[in-house]
């Protein structure tokens, strides 16, 4: 059995991936375990037997209050990647942050041979959308079209060229710091799998699981479906300050 994680940042398609992939009858895949403060188990978006780890570590500690973080994080690491049923693979989704804020989970990655499948969503103009979208809706994810309310963005142009070369940087971080540690190391893009199924192909080879005529599936819905122009108000200003500081390709009408 293989053990994965999804790693990425936040409005890359993550949800979609991993809800997704648990629908293979081969794999299971649960999302954002590592949530910040989240208790309980996750609603949207792939296997939801688990609790989150904040809970799990809360529920720990009153049980023990003298047992070390270290030897939690890799009890509650060994229940994620344990599963009842013949399984080919298991995963998690990990955002860049919540690596960085977990000093133990390197070692753990690195004793059990984890493969790391590092989801990139190429339009990182894309990403500020979705973040800007989100937040203005209060809608980050659904499973009913009659949630999705059309909204006019207007978009800060004083910080936006600063926001892309950073979300930039933090994939070349990330691309570094993994490609370094001696883990099967893959990287995938939002949009390639958005276009086909069969670009998960590779995906399938390196956790070993094994060939399905089984169609994937995700009942989530896409929330932006317009263009840019149709959703950002001032495109046009938008544009020009792309296409005059090297980010033009980003642009999409």
């Amino acid at each position: 059995m293989k053990k994965f994680v999804l790693l990425t940042t936040q409005r890359s398609g993550s949800t979609w991936v991993i809800d997704y992939l648990n629908s293979h009858p081969q794999i299971v895949a649960y999302s954002e375990m590592f949530l910040e403060n989240a208790q309980g188990k996750p609603k949207y978006g792939g296997a939801k037997d688990k609790n989150f780890w904040s809970s799990y570590l809360a529920k720990t500690r009153e049980h023990n209050k003298l047992i070390k973080e270290k030897e939690i994080l890799n009890q509650y690491l060994d229940s994620l990647f344990a599963c009842e049923q013949a399984k080919q693979a298991i995963g998690f989704k990990l955002m860049y942050g919540q690596a960085g804020a977990l000093p133990y989970l390197t070692d753990y990655l690195k004793s059990n041979n984890v493969v790391i499948v590092h989801l990139i969503r190429k339009n990182l103009l894309d990403i500020i959308i979705s973040k800007e979208t989100a937040f203005l809706r209060n809608l980050y994810h659904t499973r009913n079209e009659s949630d999705i309310k059309q909204i006019a963005l207007r978009l800060r142009t004083s910080d936006l060229i600063q926001r892309l070369r950073w979300q930039q940087r933090e994939v070349e971080i990330a691309r570094e710091k993994y490609r370094q540690i001696g883990l099967p190391y893959l990287e995938m893009y939002y949009e390639d799998l958005i276009a086909s199924q069969a670009n998960f192909d590779n995906l399938f080879i390196t956790l070993d699981v094994n060939e399905t005529d089984y169609e994937l599936t995700s009942s989530l819905k896409k929330i932006n479906t317009s263009s840019q122009r149709e959703m950002i108000s001032n495109y046009d200003d938008v544009a020009r300050l792309l296409n005059l500081s090297g980010f033009g390709e980003l642009l999409r009408e």
